[in-house]
């Protein structure tokens, strides 16, 4: 199944994807995905309403009210390699920060990245987990029954902000300047742990290709680590790191410009296309 958040008649709606239609669910956000959690073959109770999807705007897929996505910083070894000690050294303690909600857009929607805030925005496709049964002191091996499904994220970055602070959340925060979607598709259809591709180009020049197999950190380990001081919620989002190929360590480096087209796409998850303004 394939849960959307979507907005139709300037209203914001929540369901699933179908045959090329939006199905409308009588449930908020997280009722669903607590109710899909666990669950192969999940049923949702509809509202008899249909959209075709073309019709829609979709929504990044998280909780307005989220309180972001928990990020994993150099979790593949060709990423971690191609950085060098750029961005920090390399510790089997992985570096995790938020980023909030507010930094996110819809997989088709523009994104504004004004040159004021920064000069150098760079691409980062990555594989996101979302929760949809919390819990604190997750074991490694509990975690599958706590995830609802899987995204995708493009974690882009201010590079230049990255750096001149200590701390990565300016860098990675900014305003409505990071795709995701285009909806999650649930567990139950996703071979676990998940072996995908993931790609992104830049003007259908291809700029990333990895597998998700190639994690330092697995997806259980750094669920299970996060929950040992954070008690997790329905909702939480971890965008669990980028594959090699990013921008500033290009030569010479490459950096997002106006009019630049991203795709983002992860094997049987869908893709992200959004335009640079």
């Amino acid at each position: 199944m394939r849960l959307a958040r979507f907005a139709t008649s300037g209203l914001d709606r929540v369901g699933y994807e179908t045959a090329e239609e939006l199905v409308e669910v009588g449930l908020s956000w997280l009722e669903v995905l607590e109710a899909v959690t666990g669950r192969p073959e999940p049923r949702l109770p509809e509202t008899g309403a249909r959209w075709p999807l073309a019709a829609a705007r979709l929504l990044p897929p998280l909780d307005p009210h989220s309180r972001g996505l928990f990020c994993i910083g150099m979790n593949y070894a060709d990423h971690s390699d191609e950085t060098g000690s750029s961005l920090g050294p390399k510790s089997t303690h992985p570096p995790f920060f938020l980023k909030p909600a507010s930094a996110m857009v819809g997989p088709n929607d523009d994104i504004d990245l004004r040159s004021a805030a920064s000069s150098q925005f760079d691409w980062e496709a990555e594989l996101a987990v979302v929760i949809g049964k919390g819990g604190r002191r997750i074991d490694p091996d509990d975690v599958a029954g706590h995830i609802a499904g899987y995204t995708i994220v493009n974690d882009v970055t201010a590079r230049d902000l990255q750096r001149e602070h200590a701390q990565w959340l300016i860098g990675k925060s900014v305003d409505r300047s990071s795709p995701m979607g285009p909806w999650i598709t649930t567990a139950d259809e996703v071979p676990y742990p998940p072996q995908l591709e993931v790609s992104l180009a830049v003007n259908a020049y291809q700029k990333q290709n990895g597998n998700t197999g190639q994690m330092i950190h697995s997806i259980a380990d750094m669920i299970s680590m996060v929950s040992q001081t954070i008690t997790l919620h329905p909702g939480d989002v971890f965008a669990t790191g980028t594959p090699s190929g990013v921008g500033f360590t290009r030569q010479p480096p490459e950096y997002l410009g106006p009019g630049d087209k991203m795709t983002t796409e992860i094997q049987g998850l869908g893709v992200l296309s959004n335009v640079i303004r």
